[in-house]
């Protein structure tokens, strides 16, 4: 049952070890929590519905442990889920409407509960994602940017790393599952030299840095209001 200040949802993926910490101190505390993986849950026993009307927003969540009013639910944590999935069986089309139907449909009730406090809300942690929006949040908050050069124009990304005599690193925009021969491979921050910079740069958006030497790294998490 729901505690008198009601639930706390965690979204993320079966294997996070680091929410199964977080729980067992939340158990300790007693305070009510429903762990949800909503991209294959969903799919694999558990259900959710939502009403909205007259009678205002209602919800419930059903897992095989429990059901959960939705109103209860007093805060979110957007951990790790895993991607939307479509139902196993389906052909490629009919999978991806049902992906696209649960991403747009699902993730939109579980984004908008009534008085839940959300650490962070899916759409903030989506809009942080962009690099270039991450490179002006830094700089607004008083943080010393590396110099950083965003193009598609071989000849501008060739004069930056001649600029820049300390060396420059590039690092794709975005990690797109990317594939050779068939395999899985990942595209790497790696040191660029000005003459391996060829044309093909003008295919899309490329993020070039001038490459800073380090002693450590730090990373800190903040939660406010």
């Amino acid at each position: 049952m729901d505690g008198p200040r009601g639930s706390v949802l965690v979204l993320t993926h079966l294997h996070d070890v680091t929410t199964d910490i977080v729980l067992r101190v939340l158990a300790a505390r007693r305070v009510p929590v429903v762990r949800l993986d909503p991209g294959t849950d969903l799919f694999a026993g558990a259900s959710l519905s939502a009403s909205y009307g007259t009678g205002g927003q209602r919800g419930t969540l059903r897992t095989p442990s429990r059901d959960l009013d939705l109103t209860r639910v007093r805060s979110v944590w957007v951990r790790r889920p895993s991607a939307y999935d479509g139902p196993p069986g389906l052909d490629e089309h009919d999978r991806r409407f049902a992906r696209e139907q649960a991403f747009w449909g699902i993730g939109g009730v579980l984004a908008s509960l009534p008085h839940a406090h959300y650490v962070n809300h899916p759409w903030n942690n989506r809009a942080a994602e962009y690099k270039p929006a991450q490179l002006s949040a830094a700089q607004q908050s008083g943080f010393l940017v590396p110099d950083t050069l965003i193009t598609h124009a071989a000849r501008e990304a060739r004069e930056f790393v001649a600029s820049h005599g300390s060396g420059v690193v590039y690092k794709p925009l975005w990690n797109t599952p990317y594939r050779v021969a068939g395999r899985p491979h990942s595209v790497w921050v790696r040191e660029v030299r000005e003459q391996e910079i060829t044309d093909a740069v003008a295919g899309c958006p490329h993020l070039f840095q001038a490459r800073v030497d380090k002693a450590f790294d730090v990373r800190v998490t903040a939660v406010g209001p």
